[in-house]
């Protein structure tokens, strides 16, 4: 599997951590702290990856929980 050249560290690392951990609810906070991040490059690589169709938000974020997020696994292979 190939990543976009476009992508940031942060976006690639973002993007394989909910690649690999599967379709969930994450929420900034638990992805900044298990990905050692700040809470904000988390918010940014998630906007971007979801404008890229990359990441795909099933369900958006309410209030203290997290949204639900799947990786759009064909789309990247379809980037190789």
């Amino acid at each position: 599997m190939r990543l976009p050249k476009s992508l940031s560290c942060t976006e690639k690392l973002v993007l394989l951590y909910i690649a690999t951990r599967g379709e969930g609810e994450y929420s900034v906070s638990s992805l900044a702290k298990a990905l050692s991040l700040s809470r904000r490059a988390v918010h940014v690589a998630l906007r971007h990856l979801t404008s890229l169709d990359l990441v795909e938000i099933l369900e958006y974020p309410r209030g203290r929980r997290g949204g639900i997020y799947r990786a759009k696994i064909k789309a990247l292979e379809d980037s190789i």
